[in-house]
């Protein structure tokens, strides 16, 4: 299975900011502010899962349990893939050139003589 390589880049770029917004959340004096900094890191997830109507955001945050948040990040990171994926058929799509570019850049870092 080849992955898109717009989804990895957007998966990268989501996983640096989740690792920085979790620092600052550690580094958070009060529990408010620390647990603004949490629901922020996994903001993707938590919308998505905000709009299922059989998962209620309040019972959620209530009865927090620790695979609603190992989810929350999972669902996250697809949400993140997905988004990468489609806007990397978007960038193709107005610009088809790219796509030559970028295969003769990479051929070029190999040391391909193609």
């Amino acid at each position: 299975m080849k992955f898109n390589r717009g989804g990895l880049i957007c998966v990268g770029l989501y996983a640096s900011y989740v690792l920085f917004m979790l620092a600052v959340a550690y580094l958070a004096l009060d529990g408010k502010t620390r647990g603004f900094f949490l629901a922020l890191s996994a903001l993707p997830g938590w919308l998505v899962v905000g709009a299922m109507p059989e998962a209620p955001m309040e019972w959620l945050l209530v009865n927090y349990y620790p695979v609603v948040g190992v989810g929350v990040y999972l669902v996250s990171f697809a949400v993140a893939y997905l988004s990468g994926c489609i806007l990397e058929q978007i960038i193709i799509s107005i610009a088809p050139t790219l796509r030559r570019i970028d295969h003769w850049w990479f051929d070029r870092v190999r040391g391909d003589d193609r």
